[in-house]
């Protein structure tokens, strides 16, 4: 293996984004900053909370999975350059 700043940078450019929504979805919705305020509250709050972030979680899945999904798809059809697949799967993802 050997690095390519090129290779590197376009997997930055093309990655980026997604990272970045990722790291917002699991870290910067509040949880953690509002977590410490919870706790003061006592057990029943606390524990009502953490069912409530598992629930959001469990609601809010596959739709991030469907994201990861296309945007690996788009990822690998832009490589390929076959922009006529990525339309093709606009329309029928639309669909």
């Amino acid at each position: 293996m050997v690095y390519d700043q090129a290779v590197s940078k376009s997997i930055l450019s093309l990655a980026g984004l997604t990272a970045l929504q990722q790291s917002i979805m699991n870290l910067g919705m509040g949880i953690l900053t509002v977590q410490g305020r919870i706790n003061s509250f006592g057990v029943n709050v606390m524990a009502a909370f953490s069912s409530a972030i598992k629930i959001d979680t469990l609601a809010y899945s596959p739709v991030q999975d469907f994201g990861n999904a296309y945007s690996t798809f788009v990822a690998q059809n832009y490589g390929a350059q076959q922009a006529d697949r990525i339309k093709q799967g606009n329309r029928q993802a639309s669909w």
